[in-house]
C-alpha cells in the first residue's frame, strides 16, 4: 500500500508494480495536486492499465500488525504453544498488516492486508537540531528557512537554498541552480537572481508525464477563459502501436455475500488506451495592449489586429514515454516566449512523439475528438 497522491508516491507505485509487486494507492483528495488536472487523470488511467489499484478518498485511520499464517497454523498443530519449528516458519513468512481506511467523502471503511505500508505524504526540513533560532534566522511551517529572493535569512553572512527553503520548489535541480547562482552572486560579481518560473518537472512513472509553465486551470483564472485555447492531442507511440499489444489489468471487485463484504481479483484483457497526451496552453496577447491609436493609419491598424491574434504558450505538458527528454527543449521555447505560430511553422522529426507539438490544430473548445485514430506515434500519417 503507497498513502499519497504525490509525485513521488506514485512513481515509486509504479516501479513496484512493474517489479511483480501488487500495488495500491490510498489516496486521501486527487493525485498530483497542483498539476494540471487532465494530465495527471492520464497518469492515473496509465497506472491503472498496467494493474495499480488506487483507493481514491480513503485516509488511513489504523494499522494493525498480524501473526503471521504459518506461525498460526503451526500454532494450532500444536496446541497453541509456540514451537521451535513454529518460530522458524514465522522468520519466513513476514507478517501481514490490516490496514483500516476511512473514506473522508462518504465515511465508509475498508479494512485491507498488505505486506508493506510505505508513506509519501509530504516532507519536512530536518533543521530543528541546527538551533537557528539562537542565531536570529526565522523558519516557518514544517521548520523550513525563511528567506528573501537574494536566498539571503535575517543573518547578513547566512544564505539558504533547497528543499529547506520555505515557498522553495522541492526539485533537486531547482536547488543546484539556486546554489550555483548564489555563489556566482558571492564570489563572482554577478547579480543574477534564481527565476523560478517556468521550471521543467517530470513525474517519472512507468509513462512519464513532463511539463513546463501554466497548467489549463491555472492559465484561466490568471487570463480568463476567453483567452486561454488549449490544443490537444491523444495518440498511441509507434512503437507500442506497431505491435498491437494487450494488457493485463487487475481489477478489484467487491461483492456483498451473507451480509459480509468479501473482495476478489480477477484479470480482464483490455485493448490499451492512447498513453501519450501532448498539450500547449496558449493564451491570446491582450487585445487592448496591442490596439492602435485613433490617430494610427490603417494598414498600421491591420498590423495591430493580426498581433492581437498571437497566442503566447504559456504551458506545454507531455504525458508519454521519454517525456523529461521531450520537455526539456520544450522548456527553453517557453522561457523564450515562444507562440504557437512558433511551433506551428517548426518541422516535426518524424516519426517521433515530440513532432506532435508541431502539429497540434484540435482545440479543447471546438469539441472535436483529440484522439488520433492511428498514425505514426505523434505523426499525422495514418
Amino acid at each position: 500500500l503507497v498513502v499519497g497522491g504525490s509525485y513521488i508516491a506514485l512513481e515509486c507505485a509504479g516501479f513496484l508494480q512493474q517489479l511483480g509487486y501488487e500495488a495500491t494507492v490510498a489516496v486521501r483528495s486527487v493525485v498530483l495536486r497542483g498539476f494540471d488536472r487532465q494530465c495527471a487523470a492520464k497518469v492515473q488511467q496509465n497506472l491503472e492499465e498496467i494493474g495499480v489499484e488506487f483507493l481514491e478518498g480513503f485516509v488511513v485511520e489504523k494499522i494493525q500488525k498480524e501473526e503471521s499464517g504459518a506461525l498460526w497454523e503451526a500454532r494450532e498443530a500444536a496446541g497453541a504453544a509456540e514451537t521451535p519449528a513454529a518460530a522458524k516458519s514465522a522468520k519466513n513468512d513476514p507478517k501481514k498488516l490490516l490496514v483500516f481506511l476511512k473514506n473522508s467523502q462518504n465515511g465508509s471503511s475498508l479494512a485491507l492486508r498488505f505486506d508493506t505500508v510505505l508513506y509519501a505524504t509530504g516532507r519536512d526540513a530536518d533543521t530543528k537540531l541546527l538551533n537557528l533560532e539562537a542565531l536570529g534566522i526565522e523558519t516557518g511551517e514544517k521548520g523550513k528557512i525563511i528567506c528573501d529572493k537574494f536566498a539571503a535569512t535575517k543573518v547578513p553572512s547566512i544564505f539558504a537554498v533547497g528543499d529547506c527553503v520555505k515557498d522553495f520548489p522541492e526539485l533537486t535541480p531547482v536547488a543546484i541552480k539556486a546554489g550555483e547562482i548564489l555563489a556566482r552572486r558571492l564570489f563572482g560579481g554577478s547579480s543574477e537572481v534564481m527565476d523560478f518560473s517556468n521550471i521543467p518537472t517530470t513525474v517519472f512513472t512507468p509513462v512519464e508525464y513532463g511539463c513546463v509553465g501554466l497548467t489549463e486551470e491555472e492559465a484561466i483564472a490568471k487570463y480568463g477563459a476567453d483567452r486561454v485555447e488549449i490544443y490537444l492531442s491523444e495518440f498511441m507511440p509507434l512503437e507500442t502501436a506497431a505491435v498491437h499489444r494487450q494488457q493485463k489489468r487487475r481489477k478489484q471487485l467487491q461483492q456483498q455475500q451473507q451480509q459480509q463484504q468479501q473482495q476478489q481479483e480477477e484479470e480482464e484483457f483490455l485493448d490499451l488506451s492512447p498513453i501519450c497526451l501532448s498539450k500547449l496552453v496558449c493564451v491570446r496577447e491582450d487585445p487592448s495592449s496591442s490596439s492602435s491609436s485613433s490617430s494610427s493609419s490603417s494598414s498600421s491598424s491591420s498590423s495591430s489586429s493580426s498581433s492581437s491574434k498571437k497566442e503566447i504558450v504559456k504551458g506545454v505538458h507531455f504525458v508519454g514515454p521519454n517525456a523529461g527528454e521531450v520537455l526539456q527543449g520544450m522548456a527553453l521555447a517557453v522561457r523564450l516566449g515562444a507562440t504557437k505560430e512558433d511551433f506551428d511553422n517548426t518541422v516535426g522529426i518524424h516519426p517521433t512523439n515530440a513532432e506532435s507539438f508541431m502539429l497540434l490544430q484540435i482545440t479543447k473548445r471546438s469539441g472535436k475528438d483529440w484522439v488520433a485514430a492511428g498514425g505514426c506515434g505523434g505523426g499525422k500519417c495514418g
